[in-house]
């Protein structure tokens, strides 16, 4: 690739000609995917980042129309048939199968632990009043022993748990990164420079700060597979044997918590993804200006530069504060769903069971159905991490869809 210069003119055309006819045969054709016009250096005026100055301190290479339609070209056909994203994310998961395994057994020893639980805290109240009576006070104390040890074995099975599925996701996401870095520097020019060129600011921050993201949606999906899905099969399982028709009234209300779920997931989503170009586009400003803090400082423009940086902020703390506002709107929405199943549980029993109601039976499927209610939350709370970091997964897999032709 030659570069041309601005040459002094030339008195005559003709005797151009056959100067320039042997350099053009000398040079060889260059290849397909590389545009054959030459490159001019040229000073690169941008009204969006400084105003209308001149950035002296780069001359950007104005990439070809012929390399610009090619690399378009590429990047439509690869968005055309874009696979699902968690299709994408298995290989780097898969690869830490053994640690993924061991989190997995320890949460079924902390679920195996939770069913004991549950008939020992329905019997409880009954060794509770007895000794208060007078009599069996051994006894309680006995039950009180053995749900002290089950708590203390079920949270120890849990923060291992925890512990080996934050790991897992951290070193896939590790992976993921170093992936994401070959592809950038598999790239061509054009996917630097020109008008549809990424800037190294939104590059760095893809790579960074996205990939923790994408770590936080690894972990809860990981935490939701086997965990969850065993807890909430132990206390249903629980909650039938306790009593069937009370467990028929609240396999109504899992449905309409599940469609609440997805429809704020959704939401959520959308919130996130403005979330993050706005964040983004305050990266990819911050990594332009303090490069040319000189230019900013000879053309007197830290007005300029306030002013604009003052806009990204206020732009990022919107968009932010609307997805925290509703992370925390989600929890409450879910609880309040929560509670009025139970209100409505609390009242079932007289028209559903009559007067011969067991008392302790009743206790241990409140107990079940508290513990189920807990991975119904946080299945809820997987899928809108998932769909939080989901705009993270999409823009840094943008960097690894790359084949070099």
């Amino acid at each position: 690739m030659r570069i041309a210069c601005h040459a002094p003119p030339v008195s005559s055309p003709h005797s151009a000609a056959p100067r320039a006819l042997p350099i053009a045969m000398a040079m060889p054709m260059p290849h397909r995917t590389i545009s054959s016009q030459t490159l001019t250096l040229t000073p690169h005026f941008s009204l969006r980042r400084c105003g209308c100055r001149a950035r002296a301190r780069t001359l950007a290479l104005t990439a070809t129309p012929a390399s610009a339609c090619s690399f378009r070209l590429r990047a439509t056909a690869r968005g055309s048939s874009t696979p699902w994203l968690l299709d994408e994310a298995f290989p780097y998961v898969a690869a830490e199968w053994k640690t993924i395994a061991k989190g997995w057994a320890c949460a079924a020893a902390a679920v195996y632990c939770l069913s004991c639980v549950v008939p020992a805290a329905g019997r409880l109240p009954r060794a509770l009043a007895v000794a208060a009576w007078g009599g069996g006070g051994a006894e309680a104390l006995k039950g009180g022993a053995v749900l002290a040890g089950l708590a203390a074995a079920r949270s120890a099975a849990a923060y291992v748990q925890q512990a080996l599925l934050w790991e897992a996701a951290l070193r896939a996401a590790r992976r993921l990164r170093e992936r994401a870095f070959e592809g950038v520097l598999a790239r061509d020019l054009a996917f630097f420079e020109g008008r549809g060129g990424l800037s190294s600011g939104d590059i760095a921050h893809r790579i960074t700060d996205e990939v923790d993201d994408i770590a936080d949606a690894v972990y809860s999906i990981l935490n939701t597979i086997v965990p969850t899905s065993l807890q909430l099969i132990a206390m249903g399982h629980q909650m039938v044997t306790f009593n069937p028709m009370l467990s028929m009234v609240a396999a109504t209300v899992i449905p309409c918590m599940c469609l609440i779920i997805a429809g704020l997931g959704r939401r959520l989503s959308q919130v996130s993804k403005e979330a993050h170009l706005s964040l983004a586009m305050l990266t990819v400003y911050l990594n332009d200006v303090l490069p040319s803090m000189l230019t900013v400082k000879a053309n007197n423009a830290e007005g300029k530069e306030i002013v604009r940086f003052q806009k990204l902020v206020i732009d990022d703390l919107k968009n932010n504060l609307t997805k925290k506002k509703m992370k925390a709107l989600i929890p409450q929405v879910v609880r309040a769903a929560y509670i009025g199943g139970l209100a409505v549980l609390c009242v079932g029993p007289v028209a559903l069971s009559g007067t011969s109601f067991d008392g302790e039976g009743f206790l241990s499927f409140l107990a079940a159905l508290a513990l189920a209610i807990e991975p119904i939350q946080d299945l809820g709370k997987a899928y809108n991490e998932y769909k939080q970091g989901e705009p993270a997964l999409e823009r840094i897999f943008d960097l690894t869809r790359f084949i070099p032709e």
